[in-house]
Parts: structure tokens; sequence; C-alpha cells
């Protein structure tokens, strides 16, 4: 198995873990003008009023909380569209059940983490590494999972929610 990855640029950040300090700044979610020839405008999200990298939560630290459930483990992130292709600096993934988790750092501190869709894993109904960390991550940190493709924001100090969601979104069975 390679040591790179791929994710394309528009899946940056879509299903992204924020602090949960920015759980009432996100209220609706915005409402996207589609025809049947698809969306009439594109949607540019303003960046959290309090970013991941504010809580100076060490890459080493999560780091080592995805390594010790994580399936597989990619020290190299490939990005972009088409055939075109870039290096994604400071950004490892962790493999899951079906999704990858990235952990995006600037000078030693998490900058973004976000999870991301995987044709490498195989198409498996159980979700227990993946519950797992999402559960530890919510014990350790003071972050919500924003699923914006989803509209859905699931508090990750409760576990019936992360549940629900891995359920409903994915079609993982507990």
């Amino acid at each position: 198995m390679t040591d790179t990855v791929f994710f394309h640029e528009d899946s940056y950040c879509q299903i992204e873990l924020l602090p949960k300090q920015n759980y009432q700044d996100i209220g609706s979610f915005p409402v996207q003008e589609e025809n049947t020839f698809g969306f009439e405008h594109m949607l540019v999200r303003d960046k959290p009023l309090f970013p991941i990298v504010n809580l100076g939560i060490s890459t080493q630290e999560m780091e080592s909380l995805l390594a010790r459930n994580a399936i597989n483990y990619f020290p190299v992130v490939n990005t972009g569209y088409s055939t075109y292709r870039v290096v994604k600096e400071d950004t490892v993934v962790y493999g899951f059940e079906r999704l990858w988790v990235f952990v995006e750092s600037k000078q030693s501190i998490v900058k973004n983490v976000w999870l991301g869709f995987s044709s490498l894993f195989t198409a498996s109904e159980s979700c227990d590494y993946l519950f797992k960390v999402l559960e530890l991550i919510g014990e350790k940190y003071p972050l919500i999972l924003v699923d914006w493709n989803g509209e859905v924001i699931v508090r990750l100090q409760e576990v019936d929610e992360i549940q629900h969601y891995l359920e409903s979104e994915f079609g993982f069975k507990f």
C-alpha cells in the first residue's frame, strides 16, 4: 500500500471539527439556490470566529490519539482537481472504516481537522475504530463535528449524537 493519499480540493474541511464555541455562530445552514442544472451560486463560507488553532492542541497530542485507533496512516497528502496535483504541506491522514481523518498543522499546533471519504478501504458496515476515535476526541477536546454537505452539527461530547450521525449519514451499523 502507498504512503500517499489524494483528496479533491472541493472536499477540504467539508466535514470538519471545530471548537464548540462556534456552535451558536453557525446558526442555520445557508440556503442553496438550486435549479435543474445545479446550483446558481457558489457559496464560500466565512472562516470560523473561533478556529481550532486557538485551542492550542499540539499536533503530537492529536496524532497520538488518532494513531492508537487508526487502521492506516498516510504521511504524504496530495490535493488538487482533475489531473492537477500538489502536496498538501503539513498534513497527514489517519485511515478508519471508509473515512479518513486529516490533520493539518502549523508550527506543531493543529490548524484543521476534517473527515473525508476513502475508496481505499472496504465497504465495511462497522465503524468501531472511527466511533471510538470520535468519542475520545469529544472527551478530550471541546469540539463539534460540522458536516457542511449534510447540514448537520454533532456534539462530540454526546455519544448518541455521534452514533446517530454515523448511522444516518454513512449507513454504519451498531
